[in-house]
């Protein structure tokens, strides 16, 4: 069950697997009752809420429920890629990322008690939700044409953005490296060759505190602790960066002290691949949302 979910998570963003259960199996749901009727023990709910979680501050809207149902048939081709190797009729040109998926089966099997480390594919230089790059994307350069991706989203130009994995196309010399944007930007792949790296993202970021958050004085969450944050607080950050292999924000105000400083986490943990994320705990804001009765800069996150 959990091979499958970690299928789908990599196929499809919406897919959050750090907010999934496996375990709970009450009497009388559908999937329940399916497995009974069935024999078949890998039954599912999919369930979401009105709000989307750390991936994207997008609602869902029919396209996302397309790609998911797109994605539910994709894992299911990997797992079976993944127990008969040679390809059904037709799938010959398949791509499933066998190792991970090798990895993630052994690491289930195991208790958990492999690491990143063990997977190729995840380990600290890797990109990923856990340890994202940042970028700019770069506007038409001197002898080079516009990329495709570009051409059809050139509201991407100039934009600071952030990179979630990155890829290798093409044979030998004729290599070239590919980063996926983040859902919140679009999802798709840019070539290395269009982007401006940089060390951090700045701007205007929102967040809404989901679970008891310690902040500390500096980026390093090894510094000393200032205070703690609870949950329904709202963040602003200007900054986001990864240090020592945490995605870390900077603080400039919170609803709880107002304008302030300080350093927090978005994730609590980072997950055995940390191309799916970690247990979050902090939720992505468009904006902060205001309370009528105080005016200025003191929001509350309602949970």
């Amino acid at each position: 069950a959990r091979l499958f979910g970690y299928a789908l998570a990599r196929r499809c963003g919406a897919m959050e697997f750090a907010q999934s259960d496996f375990e709970e199996a009450m009497p009388g749901t559908g999937k329940s009752v399916v497995a009974a009727l069935t024999g078949c023990p890998l039954c599912f709910t999919v369930e979401s809420s009105y709000t989307r979680g750390h991936h994207s501050l997008e609602p869902f809207d029919p396209s996302t429920w397309l790609g998911l149902g797109r994605a539910c048939l994709e894992a299911l081709l990997d797992l079976d890629r993944l127990e008969r190797p040679l390809p059904s009729l037709g799938l010959d040109g398949w791509h499933v990322d066998t190792p991970s998926l090798d990895y993630a089966a052994g690491y289930f099997a195991d208790g958990g008690r492999r690491t990143d480390a063990d997977d190729p594919g995840c380990g600290d230089s890797a990109v990923s939700r856990g340890r994202p790059l940042f970028g700019s994307i770069c506007g038409p350069l001197e002898g080079q044409a516009l990329s495709h991706e570009l051409l059809m989203n050139p509201d991407l130009i100039g934009k600071s953005v952030e990179f979630i994995e990155e890829s290798w196309v093409g044979q030998a010399a004729s290599r070239q490296r590919h980063l996926r944007l983040h859902d919140q930007d679009g999802g798709i792949w840019i070539r290395a060759a269009d982007i401006a790296f940089e060390d951090a993202q700045r701007g205007r970021f929102f967040y809404g505190v989901l679970a008891p958050l310690e902040v500390s004085a500096e980026a390093p969450n090894s510094s000393a602790r200032l205070c703690g944050l609870s949950p329904g607080t709202v963040i602003e950050a200007d900054e986001r960066r990864v240090v020592d292999g945490e995605l870390r924000a900077r603080v400039v105000a919170d609803s709880s002290r107002g304008s302030t400083t300080g350093w927090v986490s978005e994730y609590r943990t980072t997950l055995f691949d940390p191309r799916l994320g970690g247990e979050v705990q902090l939720m992505r804001l468009r904006r902060p949302p205001k309370l009528p009765e105080k005016p200025g800069p003191y929001y509350a996150f309602p949970i």
